[in-house]
């Protein structure tokens, strides 16, 4: 995924910083924008396709990292800064201390995605 989005990046002329990390354990620095396409299904141990898998779990209500993630981000963004994250209709509403706007929806198979913009408030 990182390499893909580094080809994307360079043929678009972007300059746009990527790296792996288990959430913020490899992060330096603040940023303008954070993307973040996390894993947001709940768990689902019947499930003949992906079961408990990590990609695609979220944790047992499926937002467990999304929650996680963003009760870390505040000291990753820049002051205006902003997080584009997506979720799912099967995610279930998230607690955080963000403004959220959602940005675009689009209904595929049996879920709705969901992308959001949240900023910090003040």
């Amino acid at each position: 995924a990182i390499e893909c989005a580094e080809i994307n990046a360079e043929s678009n002329n972007a300059k746009i910083n990527f790296f792996t990390s288990d959430l913020f354990s490899n992060v330096k620095g603040s940023y303008d924008i954070i993307i973040f396409n996390p894993p947001y299904l709940p768990e689902d141990e019947d499930d003949s396709i992906a079961g408990k898998d990590i990609i695609y779990s979220g944790g047992k209500e499926g937002k467990e990292t999304i929650e996680r993630f963003l009760k870390g981000a505040h000291g990753y963004l820049k002051k205006g800064g902003y997080i584009l994250l997506i979720t799912s209709s099967l995610t279930g509403k998230l607690k955080h201390s963000f403004s959220s706007e959602v940005v675009a929806r689009k209904k595929v198979w049996m879920e709705e995605l969901i992308l959001h913009k949240l900023k910090i408030k003040g």
